[in-house]
């Protein structure tokens, strides 16, 4: 298992079949998946019957948990831009 792997692992994610990595967070359905040129792609895609979302962030592969932890965060202030104010 590649080290981003490992660290996108500690905050919930799970394998996926095709070498990604799924979570989920607050209804919002994360993958992430290595880029060959743009590093660490997460995306997220939210639907609720109502509203419905697709956002995706690029990261350094080589990023930290934190980092990744703010990306996911990020996900999230996009996907619900009125709940962290």
């Amino acid at each position: 298992m590649d080290d981003w792997r490992r660290r996108i692992e500690r905050l919930g994610f799970r394998p996926t079949e095709y070498g990604g990595m799924r979570g989920t967070f607050e209804g919002i359905s994360i993958t992430a998946t290595q880029h060959p040129l743009k590093g660490l792609c997460l995306s997220g895609n939210y639907f609720n019957g109502q509203k419905a979302s697709d956002v995706e962030l690029f990261i350094p592969v080589d990023s930290g948990r934190r980092s990744m932890a703010r990306a996911v965060l990020e996900i999230h202030r996009l996907v619900y831009p009125n709940s962290m104010q």
